[in-house]
């Protein structure tokens, strides 16, 4: 009987550095943000509450004017802080999980971006609307713990859209488009209608921004695990410096004479 040869596991000469951690501090500050994007919520609903008491000729305090405001501001401050924090953690972890990709057994070539690439296409004007996307995508795939030998590696799907990725970053453009709008409609909120017609689409917005960062948490918590699985399949070859050269000619040598 004719046997096959087993297939070559995978090998990479490049060491994998867990991205574990820096997940799990993306995944808490999204968490943050979530919890921040429901006080907002909640904020926008006591001010519906005052605009609406205004509206029916209510006669409110200056203190209450006051108050409603900072809680506004508060919020907003709030919102900003964690937001920066996140979108730091969150660029951490992409760097670090797309460097990870060659230690996990695929060929630099067969590559679409690099890490630095990974990370820096999201500030880019136009080309931050695709390519981070992309980036995000090859992850995905390019961690598939299915993969186990050489032989699957030529095989590994390229062309599978993960829906998860697809859902987040469709949220996560609507999201971003749609706060652009509320910025600008709230610059131009000079009456109490108008106020009070912001003030309801922000509540679309931070439903929105969850919603966003829900599935960031999945697409995170789902790379993560995936390329600790496959890891496990992935041989670490360390690679050796070529042998030292026995003799090099230097200026002051002259050719043997005959």
């Amino acid at each position: 009987m004719n046997e096959h040869p087993a297939a070559e596991p995978l090998t990479s000469n490049r060491p994998f550095l867990s991205g574990s951690t820096r997940a799990r501090v993306a995944t808490i500050l999204l968490g943050l943000c979530i919890a921040v994007n429901v006080a907002s919520l909640f904020s926008a609903y006591l001010q519906i509450d005052f605009i609406s008491r205004v509206q029916a000729g209510e006669e409110l305090t200056p203190e209450d004017a006051e108050a409603n405001d900072a809680r506004e501001t508060l919020v907003a401050v709030l919102w900003l802080a964690v937001f920066i924090a996140t979108a730091i953690a969150f660029l951490v972890w992409v760097h670090r999980a797309y460097r990870n990709l060659e230690a996990l057994g695929n060929k630099k070539s067969q590559l679409e971006f690099s890490p630095g690439w990974a990370v820096g296409w999201y500030f880019i004007p136009l080309a931050n609307i695709v390519y981070p996307f992309k980036a995000m995508r090859e992850i995905w795939q390019k961690s598939d713990p299915g993969v186990r030998s050489d032989d699957d590696l030529a095989w590994q799907r390229t062309d599978y859209t993960p829906p998860v990725v697809l859902a987040w970053w469709i949220v996560w453009l609507t999201s971003g488009v749609a706060s652009r709008l509320l910025n600008r409609f709230a610059n131009d909120a000079q009456t109490a209608d108008s106020m009070l017609w912001v003030t309801k689409f922000s509540i679309g917005v931070d439903l929105l921004a969850i919603v966003s960062a829900v599935l960031a948490i999945l697409v995170v918590q789902g790379i993560n695990k995936r390329q600790e699985e496959r890891i496990r399949h992935v041989r670490y070859v360390e690679s050796t410096p070529p042998p030292p050269t026995l003799y090099t000619q230097t200026a002051g040598d002259a050719p043997a004479q005959r």
